[in-house]
């Protein structure tokens, strides 16, 4: 009877062990895109100054297929505390610096190495200008992986660099961004 039961023991705790393992597995898979391919890094679960939401319209906005541009993988934060960010653009473009893709870190480096980074055609950008803004409070930002984009000059992969996608329209001077600081000239 001590024998059985240690066995059934024994089979019992070699089961929830493998449970637990291929439990882990699933949480390893990489994200996957609005078209079913597997995106390349991860996207942070929390931002400091922002809180997690549900603005799945947001989210909708930013992600597109592969090939097309965009994020990959994504998710949506309203903003609580200003937080920084920074935009590359295109200067004969007026309203170029106030667009919608800007980065959390300060750009650096070789302008096609940031192109290539963040699947940036050249017809979209000359790139020749930085600005550094901040997001204003109750406003909602998407922060994703790049996805692939198909351009003139070739395909851009997708990265694991993350965007951050914000709902301004400079056009109709309507910005999420404020305190904003012409960086100059870039690289």
């Amino acid at each position: 009877m001590q024998r059985t039961l240690a066995y059934l023991i024994a089979v019992m705790v070699s089961m929830a062990l493998t449970a637990c393992g291929s439990f882990s597995k699933i949480g390893t898979a990489p994200p996957v895109g609005v078209d079913g391919v597997a995106c390349v890094g991860t996207v942070a679960d929390s931002l400091a100054q922002a809180i997690d939401t549900t603005d799945t319209a947001s989210l909708n906005e930013a992600r597109a297929a592969s090939g097309k541009g965009g994020v990959c993988a994504g998710k949506a934060f309203v903003v609580q505390q200003p937080i920084k960010v920074y935009r590359v653009f295109d200067s004969s473009r007026s309203s170029s610096a106030f667009g919608r893709w800007w980065s959390l870190d300060k750009p650096a480096g070789a302008k096609e190495k940031y192109r290539q980074d963040f699947a940036i055609c050249n017809a979209w950008s000359a790139l020749d200008r930085l600005t550094s803004c901040e997001i204003k409070p109750g406003s909602t930002l998407v922060i994703g992986t790049t996805q692939s984009v198909v351009c003139e000059e070739g395909t851009y992969p997708k990265s694991a660099n993350l965007q951050v996608y914000l709902q301004n329209d400079a056009p109709a001077n309507k910005l999420v961004v404020e305190n904003c600081r012409d960086e100059g000239a870039w690289p």
